[in-house]
């Protein structure tokens, strides 16, 4: 979960320090046009994701 967090805050960091004057309402249009074109590496990603290896608890 901070993984993630922190993986946000670094990507909207980048954007904001190379693009602070962006139109984000064309922005998310864009990506979401992306996204409508190319879905399927989205299953690409949540496959990745699920196939990572994960830190069991260890018991005492």
């Amino acid at each position: 979960m901070r993984q993630r967090a922190g993986m946000i805050l670094c990507i909207a960091g980048m954007l904001l320090l190379f693009a602070p004057d962006v139109n984000y309402r064309q922005f998310l249009l864009n990506a979401a046009a992306i996204t409508v074109e190319h879905w399927p590496i989205g299953l690409v990603i949540l496959g990745l994701i699920l196939l990572r290896p994960h830190k069991g608890k260890r018991r005492s």
